[in-house]
């Protein structure tokens, strides 16, 4: 039996060093690129709008299905549903969703002047009524020197503006 020949150019059994830097090189750039086009990550403020607003749309969404009083507390640790039962303001959960981590409620300068604590149990800053008509304060999250207004209209569309953010 016959054996082939030993290889005499050594050369054509792999890849050279360049090739495979070169095929790394490729792959990094595609990765920044899927990277880069992928969603952006909402920071701690954005996250805080959009829970509130959740909230505030399924408050407005159970008072016309219910045919009850909501409403929305929130303070300086955080936020609560509420419902006008018996001539009073009830949890309508017992859970108080604390606020984002880093996240304050900037107390109103109006409410400071009269000495209104933004602490008080279970008073609303949004109500809404079976109908869809909603009332409510203007309420403002702070995050560093980023700042979010929330309101919402009386016909229940929500509200937000936000201002000194920061775009990496």
């Amino acid at each position: 039996m016959r054996q082939p020949p030993p290889a005499t150019n050594t050369q054509d059994a792999g890849f050279s060093l360049t090739e495979v830097l070169a095929a790394v090189f490729i792959v990094a750039i595609a990765s920044t690129f899927i990277i880069l086009a992928g969603p952006e990550q909402p920071d701690a403020l954005a996250r805080q709008g959009q829970s509130v607003s959740k909230l505030l749309s399924q408050s407005a969404d159970e008072a016309m299905i219910s045919g009850d009083i909501y409403g929305l507390s929130i303070t300086e640790t955080g936020y609560q549903p509420i419902k006008w039962l018996e001539q009073t303001w009830q949890p309508a959960t017992n859970e108080v969703i604390p606020h984002e981590s880093d996240v304050r409620l900037a107390l109103d300068k109006f409410q400071r002047t009269l000495g209104v604590s933004s602490t008080a149990p279970l008073s609303p800053s949004f109500t809404m009524d079976p109908t869809g008509y909603v009332t409510g304060d203007t309420v403002t999250f702070e995050f560093g020197n980023d700042t979010l207004t929330l309101s919402m209209t009386s016909d229940g569309k929500i509200i937000q503006e936000r201002t000194n953010e920061l775009r990496f």
